[in-house]
């Protein structure tokens, strides 16, 4: 019943999900949490919104991430409905997205993983646009320009890099042309933050904001809560079921929709590899893994021939955010 309700986009179906937001961030914007205030050489846009005093209103922080979460939500629904992931329209994704965002402290506030999850998004739709129309040359440069402005603000994610690499070539027309554009747009940010570094006379520190990244890769795997293992387990387990579900249902769609669902799963492995560069890989890890994971667990409850199993699917998914969010 509940997962036919969002079958729909009608204003009905909108208005709950905007209302549902509402509820799930008031909390937060009366009892504002703290943004994330780590200087990171390596995210030097985050640490200039850290310098700059731009996260020192916590209110403002929490309405700036839902915000956010509100666009983001938006780009994963139009994303699923755009690249027909899911053969009906809905906004079940939009409203699966918001949900988990919600529930997970980091999305309340301000924080490198939250920005991050734009650039995801917007390079998964550019990446599907050229999947569907191939030699479109901006498609290639925007997903290179996203990727390394992501990067700045959470750098992790840079290990999206040899998946692209794997995936472009593969579904453009000029490869060679269309790889040299992609590594254009990545750097095309970082000349702009070379040059900086230049007016600052900081050149030469460069090598000192990265090489202790090197240090710290995989070791913030250790020293968590076991509901945070049991966290990263859930979301794992509920992904790979919701992957042979819509795996079954493949040989009934085109060829680029096949595409496609591969393109999620390579992303996944990129992020993946990222977490090891993260302080926090576990949360950082759900955190970023929800604009990818979502669209696919999405079109698996559409999928679902039995309403009632599908409506205990969504109800279980978000009891188990709930017991992650108090405890």
């Amino acid at each position: 019943m509940i997962i036919k309700f969002f079958k729909n986009t009608y204003p009905l179906q909108i208005g709950l999900i905007l209302l549902v937001s509402l509820v799930l961030w008031i909390p937060a914007g009366i009892w504002p949490r703290e943004p994330y205030l780590v200087i990171n050489n390596a995210q030097p846009l985050y640490n200039l919104l850290i310098k700059g005093h731009f996260l020192t209103n916590y209110t403002i922080n929490t309405i700036l991430s839902l915000l956010l979460v509100l666009g983001e939500a938006y780009l994963v629904n139009k994303l699923v409905n755009r690249f027909d992931l899911i053969s009906k329209t809905t906004c079940l994704p939009a409203f699966l997205y918001i949900l988990a965002m919600g529930f997970h402290p980091e999305g309340l506030t301000i924080h490198p993983t939250l920005i991050a999850n734009l650039f995801l998004l917007l390079i998964t739709h550019n990446l599907f646009y050229l999947n569907d129309e191939q030699g479109e040359q901006q498609a290639v440069l925007s997903i290179g320009f996203y990727l390394g402005m992501g990067s700045l603000f959470y750098f992790p994610i840079i290990f999206l890099l040899p998946i692209l690499c794997i995936i472009i070539p593969t579904i453009s027309i000029r490869m060679i042309k269309d790889t040299l554009i992609f590594f254009m747009g990545i750097f095309l940010p970082y000349y702009f933050l070379i040059f900086a570094y230049f007016l600052l006379d900081k050149l030469p520190a460069i090598p000192t904001y990265y090489t202790p990244l090197l240090h710290t890769l995989f070791s913030g795997f250790s020293g968590h809560r076991a509901l945070d293992y049991v966290a990263a387990a859930f979301i794992t387990v509920i992904f790979l079921l919701s992957i042979l579900k819509t795996t079954r249902s493949l040989f009934e769609t085109v060829i680029k929709t096949r595409r496609k669902i591969i393109f999620l799963l390579l992303l996944t492995l990129g992020l993946t590899a990222g977490l090891g560069l993260s302080s926090h890989p576990f949360s950082d890890g759900i955190m970023i893994f929800f604009p990818i994971t979502i669209p696919i667990i999405g079109s698996a409850l559409t999928n679902v021939k039995s309403s009632l199993l599908a409506d205990f699917m969504l109800l279980f998914f978000v009891a188990f955010l709930i017991i992650y969010r108090v405890f």
